[in-house]
């Protein structure tokens, strides 16, 4: 092989090695950069549908004129802790154990 030859060779070689390198580093930063993404979105999703069940139940509880309504949300936290999903009546988010009476 001609000198020209074996340096084109190697330069080809060194440029492939580095794309390769790059694209591997992209990628698995954009993976992390996703991942992360994807989580706070659910986490925020998370809260707000935690607020609104929150608002939901605190309002059924506070509606004294039917009986029915106060069972039916026990039901549902009772459901909910029976699953290990969070149910929380104020604006911190804490477990309620919840003892229906009979």
């Amino acid at each position: 092989m001609k000198l020209w030859q074996k340096i084109s060779i190697a330069n080809i070689s060194v440029l492939l090695a580095v794309v390769v390198i790059c694209s591997t580093v992209l990628i698995f930063h954009t993976k992390d950069n996703m991942l992360n993404f994807t989580t706070q979105q659910v986490q925020t999703e998370q809260r707000i549908l935690s607020v609104s069940f929150s608002n939901m139940a605190r309002y059924y509880l506070s509606d004294e004129a039917n009986p029915l309504s106060n069972e039916q949300v026990l039901n549902i936290a009772s459901d909910s802790l029976q699953t290990h999903l969070p149910f929380s009546l104020g604006s911190t988010q804490t477990m309620l154990f919840i003892q229906k009476q009979t």
